[in-house]
């Protein structure tokens, strides 16, 4: 595993930004796991509990890159570097606080955060030891039924990433597979296409 906070600080997009960052604000979800497992990373995603709206803003300033809504009404901001090829995304926490934001995504390995300021680790779902040992891991079966494509994502993670689907989650992907018909197209599309960009796909 690489050393994370050596990632992050080194990194060409996050390195001048970490001086601006709000007390709590948080890298969050797949970049987190890039990061650790030495892999190049275009999307990187913040949480702040403070303003989304000027974070962004400053962001875009500082890395050169126009600030825009993603979805205005979730609070979901993006600069967009290098016509799109990096993205850096921020977001309000889904929950009081960070634990809580993490609980709510698909698996364990995207459910690590980096508390950028106090360089703090947050990794309540034990999201390290699954990526220690490649294992993809849904956090519950509700955040399944949330988004019935987190069953083809597990699938997509298992080929791209190399690892193995526990147990629980293949029983459960298998048990709900038929919901993938209530999910557009297009996100269907895309977990096929990205699949099959993998050596293994």
């Amino acid at each position: 595993m690489h050393d994370l906070w050596n990632a992050v600080s080194t990194n060409s997009v996050l390195e001048p930004i970490l001086p601006i960052l709000a007390p709590g604000t948080c890298l969050v979800g797949g970049c987190v796991r890039d990061l650790l497992l030495g892999r190049p990373t275009t999307d990187f995603d913040l949480v702040t509990f403070s303003d989304v709206w000027d974070l962004t803003g400053r962001i875009g300033a500082v890395l050169g890159g126009k600030a825009f809504w993603l979805d205005k009404e979730r609070q979901v901001a993006r600069v967009a570097l290098k016509r799109g090829a990096l993205t850096v995304d921020v977001s309000p926490p889904r929950g009081p606080d960070i634990a809580s934001d993490v609980s709510e995504r698909d698996i364990t390995i995207n459910a690590m955060a980096l508390d950028a300021r106090e360089r703090r680790f947050i990794d309540p779902l034990q999201g390290m030891e699954d990526l220690d040992h490649g294992i993809i891991r849904l956090i519950a079966e509700k955040n399944l039924l949330d988004d019935p494509l987190r069953g083809l994502r597990c699938l997509r993670f298992a080929v791209t990433l190399g690892f193995t689907l526990s147990g629980e989650t293949r029983a459960l992907a298998r048990a709900h597979a038929g919901l993938i018909r209530g999910v557009t197209p297009e996100r269907v599309k895309q977990e096929f296409l990205k699949s099959l960009e993998s050596p293994r796909g």
